[in-house]
């Protein structure tokens, strides 16, 4: 094989592996992404409910989130991120997020008596039932974000030699 021959081969191999390595990239962004934010959602929630405890507000005007569940776990299903164990961990979070965000409606559609039983409903079975979802949630979320292949470092690492104290 000829100099010229071989210069080609390794210019072609460069170029597919640069093309190639930042399509990677992007996507183990994007999917840590995915998966960040199901955390913070998961968290941000497990803190709603703990404050609805410790206020025992009978009829509170929030709601509990779930704009990152649906718009993380059909793409991280899509590409085959999630097994049937995350996958049952998460629907079985929602669900009882759900059901708890039915119970808040319930208590503020209530009145007397009725919202009383409403509110003690949801700070019993439904505080509890979320609560114990979330432990499962958790266990799904912290092994997929912050390592492996795709984890921060790595998006770190393609914007540059910035390291954590120059991450945003």
């Amino acid at each position: 094989m000829s100099g010229e021959a071989i210069i080609g081969l390794v210019g072609v191999a460069l170029g597919f592996a640069l093309a190639e390595g930042s399509a990677f990239l992007n996507r183990c962004r994007t999917h840590n992404a995915l998966w960040q934010s199901l955390g913070v959602e998961v968290e941000f929630i497990k803190g709603r409910v703990d404050r609805f405890v410790e206020d025992r507000v009978q009829s509170p005007l929030y709601r509990l989130p779930q704009e990152c569940f649906r718009t993380a776990l059909p793409r991280l299903l899509e590409v085959g991120s999630l097994n049937s164990a995350d996958t049952n961990a998460l629907m079985t979070f929602y669900s009882e997020v759900d059901t708890f965000n039915r119970g808040l409606e319930q208590a503020a559609a209530a009145t007397g008596d009725e919202r009383e039983k409403e509110f003690e409903r949801l700070a019993t079975k439904k505080v509890h039932g979320v609560l114990e979802a979330y432990k499962a949630a958790r266990l799904a979320i912290n092994p997929k974000v912050g390592g492996g292949l795709c984890s921060n470092s790595w998006g770190r690492f393609s914007r540059g030699r910035r390291g954590a104290a120059g991450a945003r």
